[in-house]
Parts: C-alpha cells; sequence; structure tokens
C-alpha cells in the first residue's frame, strides 16, 4: 500500500497543500480508513479540469481536487501513510 501513496496514474483525488505542493490520493482507501476525509471526499472539493489531468497524469473522469493550504506536505503524506499502511 506505501507504493501507491502520491501515486497520480491511479489517483481520483489531489490534495493542493502549501507552497502549491499536491500530492495524489484514492478516494476508495480515503474513504473507507477516515470518516472526516470519506465526507469531504463525498460532498467537497472541486472537480477537475483537463489541464489539471495533463499537469498530473490523472485518467479518472470524476477525479477531485480538494485546496488545503494551511496544511504543509510532510505532515499530510506522514498522515497519508499512516491511513494506507496503519
Amino acid at each position: 500500500m506505501r507504493k501507491i501513496i502520491n501515486e497520480s496514474s491511479r489517483a481520483d483525488v489531489t490534495f493542493t497543500l502549501e507552497g502549491g505542493k499536491v500530492l495524489h490520493a484514492h478516494r476508495c482507501i480515503l474513504m473507507v480508513r477516515c470518516k472526516t476525509l470519506e465526507e469531504r471526499v463525498r460532498h467537497q472539493g472541486i472537480n477537475s479540469d483537463e489541464r489539471d489531468k495533463i499537469r498530473w497524469g490523472i485518467n479518472n473522469p470524476n477525479h477531485k481536487v480538494f485546496e488545503l493550504k494551511q496544511y504543509k506536505l510532510k505532515a499530510f503524506e506522514a498522515l497519508m501513510e499512516y491511513i494506507y499502511t496503519d
């Protein structure tokens, strides 16, 4: 599971963080492992446009982008590692 953290080719969620850095994730994993993120993924987020999908190498038509500019990349990576790998 650690190998797919921030893997853009299969991601259907992208978080934009402090400094414009991005982290890619998978909604099915987020929804199963974290109730708070499940609510966000279900009801919030911006559908990405074609330019975003090309830039990030995203193939999913239902890809969503979440702006969380108040969070640092390293801290959010640590959260994702916990969610993905326990």
